[in-house]
């Protein structure tokens, strides 16, 4: 139970630095992508687990001398039967169209729109990738094939937890850009 209640306490934490601002002129510090499925979506998808999902991820200085800036991101979703917000974190990394990593991004390249942005996640269980379209106004979200999610929120007295599987239905999520409130909002639930 302290675990979890540690956990909860970095992703409130990670989320004040995303959603903070870092200073420096080179442009927005921080994205927010998000949806929330509406009943009739989930009516004709009722193997999807998730019913709302968010992501934001921000450009922050770093503390590592190879690398100017780092991506920090926080992932976070409502579960199908759930009313918790749970949610996890991770870096993230940078690849052009063709797939070949960029290194030494600016913190502009959060809004590149051929930009695909590449999240490892802090559990070690795989990694997510963020497809940017339509310039960069909506995003595809994909979870590896296979991969298996822990989320994590606050439950009442305790801490939960939710596997969330890559299956059919949870592997591939639309999300719109939005503003970074909505991100910030949507964590706030995690208290």
């Amino acid at each position: 139970m302290r675990r979890g209640g540690k956990t909860v306490g970095c992703l409130i934490a990670v989320l004040g630095v995303l959603m903070g601002t870092a200073g420096g002129s080179e442009g927005p510090q921080q994205i927010c992508y998000a949806r929330t499925y509406d009943p009739a979506h989930l009516a004709q998808h009722p193997r999807q687990q998730v019913t709302e999902i968010s992501l934001a991820v921000a450009a922050r200085p770093s503390q590592n001398q190879d690398a100017a800036l780092r991506f920090p991101f926080v992932l976070s979703a409502k579960i199908r039967g759930r009313q918790e917000v749970l949610s996890l974190g991770g870096e993230c990394g940078f690849a052009d169209a063709d797939g070949m990593e960029v290194n030494m991004p600016a913190a502009a390249t959060l809004l590149q729109p051929d930009a695909v942005i590449k999240c490892g996640l802090d559990n070690e269980s795989g990694r997510i990738t963020l497809q940017r379209r339509n310039k960069g106004a909506a995003a595809l979200l994909k979870l590896e094939e296979l991969q298996h999610l822990v989320l994590r929120g606050a439950c009442g007295d305790g801490s939960c937890t939710c596997d969330l599987m890559s299956g059919p239905d949870d592997q591939t999520f639309l999300m719109s850009r939005t503003a970074d409130a909505v991100c910030a909002q949507r964590a706030i639930g995690i208290k």
